[in-house]
C-alpha cells in the first residue's frame, strides 16, 4: 500500500506606486491530490491592499477552497473565508 501525495500552486502579484500610495493585489491557484482530511482539493484566493507606509500595510482576502467529493471521503462542501488584515512589519 504506497500513497503519493501532491501538491502544487501558482501565483501572481503586481504592486506599484499611484499618488503617493503603493496597492499590491495578488492571485494564487492550488490544488492537492491524496491529502484528504489536512488540505482542501481545491484553493483560489484574491487579494488587494494598499502600503499606508513603509512597514503598514491593509489588505482584503477572498479565499475559496473546495473539499474532496463524497466518493473520495471528504465532504464534497466548498467554503468561503474574507479577511481584512492589518499588517506592521519591522
Amino acid at each position: 500500500f504506497r500513497i503519493r501525495p501532491q501538491a502544487w500552486q501558482i501565483e501572481a502579484g503586481y504592486m506599484t506606486e499611484m499618488f503617493g500610495i503603493r496597492p499590491f493585489g495578488a492571485f494564487n491557484y492550488s490544488e492537492t491530490a491524496g491529502l484528504l482530511g489536512t488540505f482542501p482539493k481545491r484553493r483560489i484566493l484574491g487579494t488587494v491592499g494598499s502600503y499606508l507606509s513603509d512597514n503598514i500595510r491593509v489588505a482584503a482576502e477572498y479565499a475559496n477552497d473546495q473539499d474532496y467529493t463524497k466518493r473520495q471521503l471528504g465532504t464534497g462542501r466548498d467554503a468561503d473565508l474574507y479577511t481584512l488584515r492589518l499588517t506592521y512589519e519591522w
